[in-house]
Parts: C-alpha cells; structure tokens; sequence
C-alpha cells in the first residue's frame, strides 16, 4: 500500500472514542521502513480527520477497546485510507510520552492512569494547538566517524532534547531496525511547518558538527 503513513493516538473509555492527536511518519524506503521521525500535528485536512474519528470508533467499538488507549497506524493515498495496524497501547518512539503533550497540552500517560482509577480523563481543559516533532540523525551508513564536535546543539537553536550515540572511530551502522539509528533530537513550536523547518536545520547543523573519514 502507497502513501503517507500516520499513526493517530487515542483513548477510549465510558463508550467514548476520542481522537486526541494526528502523527506524521517519516520512514526509510523499503524493505526496512524504519520510523525516523514524526511530526505533530500532521497535515491532514479536516475532512480526512472527520473520517479517521468514524474509523476510530468503528475500530474502539469492534475489537472492543475500553479503559484503555490506542495506537493505529495507516496510509492514505488517493484511493482512501488504508488501516496498516492498531493495538490497545500508547504509542512508542517519544510520541505519548513526549510529543502530545508538547503539541496539545494533554498528558495522555496521567489520562491512562485516570481511566485505570476509573476517573473521567480530563481531555479539554489547558488543552492548546501548538506543534513537535521528533527526527533521528541520517548519515551515510558505512562511514566511520573522525571526530564529534560538541556541543552538537546549542540552547538558542529551540531543541528540547537531543541524544547522539556514536563515537569517534565509530562506523556508522545502515538503519535495518529502530535499535540501529544514530540518535534523535525532540522540538517544538507553534506550527508544523516551524518544525519542520527546524529539523532540518539540526539536520544541516549535526553533518556540519560530525566530521567523516
């Protein structure tokens, strides 16, 4: 299936299905189709998002999904949009535990916790529309590392987190799995397209910072 992938990252509890973030998916080509990076929230119009909602509920209501969260990953293409997999878990790779809350304001990990007390979640209240994105560091594979010059980001540059794990003399493995990338840095900001530009920008600045043999 061509497209665009998405995962959407929702709750569900008191028969209730609630979408509560839309995640943009960067991947390496075929075959591996590692995730790179992810972008809040994606670009998707609304009348996509409208249908996404029906499909999350008709998902929630079918494999009987209650008290619990969910992470459902597609593509959309110009065909319509295609359900790749779901399951009742908060999403990995820092999108619960770091990305929603920058982009929304809703810690969906302290909602969990309040569905399992059987606690209304609080999903409206301080709840903003704001922008993050995470993207791991893509360097040629088969290169050896010379020399790292730190800092690699700096303050001023708006990153809320970044964490590089090569070293000089390291060669810099092929990302096969999410267990083979070099590293990540987290940001954000009041757009999608500020982030965007921005990663790329740390992009530019870590080939600039590490130097090959």
């Amino acid at each position: 299936i061509e497209g665009q992938e998405f995962s959407i990252e929702s709750l569900h509890f008191n028969g209730r299905h609630e979408v509560i973030q839309y995640t943009e998916k960067k991947t390496t080509e075929f075959p591996y189709n590692v995730e790179l990076g992810h972008l809040q929230p994606a670009d998707i119009p609304e009348d996509t998002r409208h249908e996404i909602r029906k499909l999350i509920k008709k998902i929630g209501e079918g494999l009987g999904f209650d008290n619990c969260a969910s992470h459902t990953e597609l593509k959309i293409n110009s065909r319509g949009i295609f359900i790749i997999e779901t399951s009742p878990r908060l999403g990995g790779d820092y999108i619960t535990s770091r990305l929603v809350p920058l982009s929304t304001g809703i810690n969906m990990e302290d909602c969990l916790i309040d569905i399992a007390l059987g606690k209304e979640p609080d999903i409206t209240g301080g709840r903003y529309e704001k922008a993050s994105g995470i993207a791991s560091w893509e360097l040629p594979h088969g290169r050896k590392i010379e020399e790292v010059r730190y800092p690699l980001i700096n303050e001023e540059n708006g990153a809320d987190e970044y964490m590089f794990t090569l070293k000089p003399g390291d060669t810099i493995p092929r990302i096969t799995n999410s267990l083979n990338r070099d590293g990540h840095i987290i940001t954000a900001g009041e757009t999608n397209a500020e982030i965007r530009e921005r990663l790329n920008t740390y992009n530019r600045i870590i080939q600039d910072k590490i130097i090959l043999k």
